[in-house]
C-alpha cells in the first residue's frame, strides 16, 4: 500500500505562501525587508490549544493548525496607519492571482475597526485559501492571516476568528 502523501503535498504547496504572505503583508511590505520595521510590543492573544508554534519568519507569531494550515500575526508601527484597510488587505494579497474575496465584514475589535476577509486566489497557479483581519491602532498596523493550500475547515475558521478577536493592545 503506499503511503499517504497529500498531507505533505498540501505542506509544500502551502510554505511558499506563507513566506510570501509574512514577507510582504501590509505590516512588512518592502522590498527591502524588515531592518528598521518597529514591531507592536505588550499586545495579547488566546490562541487554541492545538495550535503548534511555528517558524515565525518575518512573523511576530506564526502557528500550525491541527489541520496543517498556518496563521500569522504581523505587526508594523509608525507605517501606513492612515491607509484604508481595504488597501491594507489588498497588501497581504501581492503576488496572488485571481482573487476572489468570498466575504468581508467590518469587526470592531479591541476598541478599533477591523477588515475581515474571506478570500481564495492563485498562487503560481496553484489555489489559496485565507481568512484575513487587517487592524490599526496605536500607530501600529497588525495583519493576521490563516492560510492553506486546500479548502479551510469551519473549525479552522472558527478558531482563527475567535483568535483575531481575542486581541488587546493597551
Amino acid at each position: 500500500m503506499e503511503p499517504d502523501t497529500s498531507y505533505k503535498w498540501s505542506w509544500a504547496r502551502a510554505l511558499p505562501l506563507l513566506v510570501i504572505c509574512t514577507l510582504f503583508s501590509s505590516s512588512s511590505c518592502s522590498i527591502f525587508g524588515s531592518k528598521g520595521r518597529e514591531r507592536a510590543e505588550g499586545y495579547r492573544l488566546s490562541k487554541p490549544k492545538t495550535w503548534k508554534e511555528f517558524n515565525k519568519a518575518e512573523a511576530d507569531l506564526a502557528y500550525r493548525t491541527s489541520t496543517g494550515n498556518f496563521v500569522t500575526v504581523t505587526s508594523s508601527c509608525e507605517r501606513y496607519t492612515k491607509a484604508p484597510l481595504t488597501v491594507l488587505t489588498k497588501h497581504l494579497l501581492f503576488g496572488a492571482r485571481e482573487i476572489n474575496y468570498k466575504k468581508q465584514e467590518n469587526l470592531k475589535i479591541d476598541g478599533v475597526p477591523g477588515l475581515y476577509s474571506s478570500v481564495d486566489a492563485k498562487l503560481d497557479g496553484t489555489p489559496i485559501w485565507m481568512e484575513l483581519l487587517v487592524l490599526a491602532k496605536r500607530k501600529c498596523i497588525f495583519d493576521f492571516s490563516l492560510m492553506g493550500a486546500k479548502e479551510l475547515s469551519e473549525q479552522d475558521r472558527k478558531d482563527f476568528k475567535v483568535f483575531a478577536t481575542s486581541f488587546k493592545y493597551n
